[in-house]
């Protein structure tokens, strides 16, 4: 009974395990016929459901494919009929031939004329103005006389003198604030708060004049050793 419980009653196993250890101590009451019957028919049964049982399910790696061949058994299979059988599977591709048959009687494709005239440069250095300013700037004004002069850029020669007298106006503010340090008026209230200011201060002023005397070497060089140009530093 264990045994039969083990594999179930359901199974061909428990059933014949069952019927080997409880038979039957007394005929039955059916028709032999009848008996004969029933019996064929559990046989029948239990050998239908013993082969449903066995079988297995096929690997994966053991199913068949089927794979297209080429050609005699044997012969090796080039690269162009591989890749005419590849093309021929796929099949929402075009071959080429089909694809310049269809160009070729394909009526061409006319294009409409455009309705407004291309936009222009200057079209697009309006809209250009419009996304930067929110409007159109007005025309530039021609400037004659005094206004273009002033307006024009400056020429080398004219901004390292504009350096140079800048310097000179820096350099005497300079050496006027040195003189207040070393008079005890400015630089701090101690001495070593003077020092440290109539150090830094000197420092400038000898860094100014270098500068000055670097911009007066390139206004000789501009203008040939003479002239306007030459400015000494002192």
């Amino acid at each position: 009974m264990d045994a039969a419980n083990q594999f179930g009653r359901g199974t061909p196993a428990g059933n014949a395990i069952y019927r080997l250890y409880n038979k039957k101590s007394m005929d039955s009451t059916l028709d032999p016929e009848l008996l004969a019957r029933l019996q064929k028919m559990r046989k029948e049964r239990e050998a239908a459901e013993a082969e449903v049982t066995q079988v297995k399910a096929t690997p994966k790696s053991q199913t068949h494919v089927n794979v297209p061949k080429f050609g005699r058994r044997g012969q090796a299979v080039t690269d162009e009929q591989r890749a005419t059988a590849r093309l021929n599977a796929m099949g929402h591709r075009k071959r080429e031939g089909d694809i310049k048959e269809e160009v070729k009687n394909s009526e061409p494709v006319s294009i409409p004329a455009p309705s407004k005239p291309a936009i222009t440069d200057k079209d697009k250095d309006k809209l250009a103005q419009i996304f930067q300013f929110g409007e159109v700037l007005p025309p530039v004004t021609q400037y004659t006389g005094a206004n273009a002069a002033r307006l024009r850029r400056p020429t080398e020669e004219e901004r390292l003198e504009g350096r140079f007298e800048e310097l000179s106006e820096l350099l005497a503010e300079k050496k006027a604030y040195l003189a207040e340090i070393r008079q005890g008026v400015a630089g701090g209230k101690n001495a070593a708060d003077r020092r440290q200011a109539e150090m830094i201060c000197t420092n400038d002023i000898a860094q100014m004049i270098q500068e000055m005397k670097s911009i007066d070497a390139s206004l000789r060089t501009i203008g040939n050793g003479g002239g306007s140009g030459a400015v000494s530093a002192r």
